[in-house]
C-alpha cells in the first residue's frame, strides 16, 4: 500500500449572504466539488426571498412580490434540480390602473377572433409592435401608466425602468401573457435552494455580520473575519447587499472609492391579510395618483391563506412609492378608496416603512470579477443587469460560482 507523505486538502470557498445568490454561489461551488460555506448574520434564511418575519403564521406574503419568469434563470435551475416551483398564470385582463379613483382595466393578449376592448385598445396593438422591436415611442398618459404598471410587476424597483426593461415587460408580460404567481411564494424557492445545499454538506454560518477579509502576504483572500474569529477559506463570493459590500471591502484595506455611490434606496410595504375578497375582479392595481402598487394573491393562489378562509381571502401587498413621509397615508387612502371596508376584515397585518430596493446606482454595475487577484467575486446587488430581480440573482450567483471554482 502506498502511503502519501502528506494530505491532499479540500479547497474551501467562503459566500458570504444567504438569499438567491449566495445560496446558488454555493451550490456552484459545491458541484465543482469544493467545500462552501454559506455566511448570513441570522435565521430565518433566504435573503429577500425570506418570510417576513421570524412568526409562524398561516399567510405566505412575499418580502418583493415579483412575478414568477417561466423559464427565467431560476425556474430552470429549480427544474434541473427536479423542484419546480408551482405556479398560477393571471390573465393581465385582471390588472388595472388607478386614476381619479376609477379603475381602468388592461387589455388581454389578442387571440385569433378576439378583439381588444377597453380604454386602451385602440393605442393596445401599437404598443406591442414597438415592444417587439425594443423600443416604446410616444404614449399617452393612460397608456404610460399601463406600461410603467407593467414594469413594476416584474422589477418592482423604479430605478430599473429604463425603455428596454420596459419593453421586455410588456412582451413578457402583456404579449406573451406571461405573469405567474409562485403559489409557495418566493420563500418557496429560497427553500428549494437551503434543502439542496443540506443535500450537498454545505455549511451554513449564521452567527451575525462578517466584518471584514483577511489576505496573506501575496494580497489574496485567505480568511474571513467575524466577531474577533477568522475562518480559513481559499477564497469569498461577496453575494451579500451592496452596502454590506462596500463595509466588508473597505474595513479590510481594499480601494472601493471608484465604485457608485452607495444609498439605502427603500419603499414603504404593508403586508395585510383579510377575510374576504377586496380586489376583486383585479389581481393587481396601480394608483398612478398616489403611486401606490397593490397586489392580491388571496383570490388567485388560495394556496396561501389560511385554509378556513381560503375561499375568500385577500393577501395584498401594497407598496409606496414617491416621498417616504406619507406613505402609510397614501397605502390608507388607497385602500380605503379601492376596498371599501377591509379595516374590519383584518386578519394579519405587518408593515415595513424601509423595504430594501436596489442600493447602488442599477445602471453602473460593477464588474463581478474586479477582485479576481484577490480571490474575491461579486454576486447579487451591485453586479445585477436588467433582468427580473430573482432572475439576476440566480444567475450572478451561478457565474461568481463558476468563475471562483475554476480560477
Amino acid at each position: 500500500m502506498t502511503s502519501w507523505p502528506f494530505a491532499v486538502l479540500m479547497r474551501r470557498i467562503g459566500v458570504v449572504g444567504d438569499g438567491l445568490s449566495g445560496l446558488s454561489a454555493a451550490l456552484t461551488i459545491a458541484q465543482f466539488g469544493i467545500e462552501a460555506v454559506v455566511f448570513t448574520i441570522e435565521e430565518p434564511l433566504g435573503g429577500r426571498a425570506g418570510p417576513i418575519s421570524t412568526d409562524q403564521n398561516d399567510w405566505l406574503f412575499d418580502q418583493t412580490p415579483i412575478s414568477w419568469i417561466r423559464q427565467g434563470e431560476l425556474d430552470q435551475v429549480l427544474r434541473r434540480m427536479k423542484v419546480p416551483m408551482p405556479t398560477r398564470r393571471i390573465p393581465i385582463s385582471r390588472m388595472a390602473i388607478v386614476r381619479n379613483d376609477s379603475r381602468f382595466t388592461l387589455p388581454g393578449r389578442a387571440n385569433f377572433g378576439m378583439k381588444i376592448t377597453g380604454p386602451l385598445a385602440p393605442e393596445w396593438p401599437d404598443v406591442i409592435r414597438s415592444a417587439r422591436k425594443g423600443e416604446l415611442g410616444e404614449l399617452t398618459e393612460l397608456v404610460n401608466d399601463a406600461v410603467t404598471f407593467l414594469g413594476l410587476l416584474t422589477h418592482l424597483d423604479p430605478a430599473r425602468l429604463n425603455p428596454q426593461t420596459l419593453a421586455k415587460s410588456v412582451i413578457n408580460m402583456a404579449w406573451k401573457d406571461m405573469p405567474r404567481v409562485p403559489l409557495d411564494g418566493w420563500v418557496g424557492a429560497s427553500g428549494r435552494l437551503l434543502s439542496a445545499t443540506r443535500l450537498t454538506d454545505i455549511s451554513i454560518e449564521a452567527d451575525g455580520p462578517v466584518t471584514g477579509l483577511r489576505t496573506n502576504q501575496e494580497g489574496v483572500v485567505d480568511g474571513i473575519r467575524r466577531k474577533g474569529r477568522v475562518y480559513p477559506v481559499d477564497g469569498v463570493v461577496l453575494a451579500c447587499p451592496m452596502k454590506a459590500k462596500h463595509r466588508i471591502l473597505e474595513s479590510s484595506g481594499i480601494d472601493v472609492s471608484d465604485w457608485p455611490q452607495v444609498s439605502d434606496r427603500t419603499v414603504h410595504i404593508r403586508w395585510l391579510g383579510l377575510s374576504g375578497c377586496y380586489m376583486r375582479p383585479h389581481y393587481a392595481l396601480w394608483d398612478a395618483d398616489r403611486e401606490v402598487l397593490a397586489i392580491d394573491y388571496g383570490a388567485h393562489a388560495p394556496e396561501r391563506v389560511p385554509s378556513e378562509i381560503a375561499d375568500a381571502a385577500s393577501l395584498i401587498h401594497c407598496i409606496a412609492y414617491g416621498d417616504s413621509e406619507d406613505a402609510s397615508e397614501r397605502i390608507e387612502s388607497f385602500m380605503d378608496a379601492q376596498c371599501a371596508g377591509w379595516k374590519s376584515a383584518i386578519r394579519f397585518d405587518q408593515s415595513n416603512p424601509a423595504m430594501r430596493l436596489s442600493d447602488a446606482d442599477v445602471l453602473s454595475n460593477i464588474p463581478f470579477d474586479i477582485f479576481a487577484s484577490s480571490g474575491i467575486y461579486l454576486s447579487g446587488a451591485g453586479v445585477t443587469g436588467d433582468g427580473p430581480p430573482g432572475d439576476e440573482a440566480i444567475s450572478t450567483g451561478i457565474r461568481a460560482g463558476r468563475a471562483i471554482s475554476q480560477s
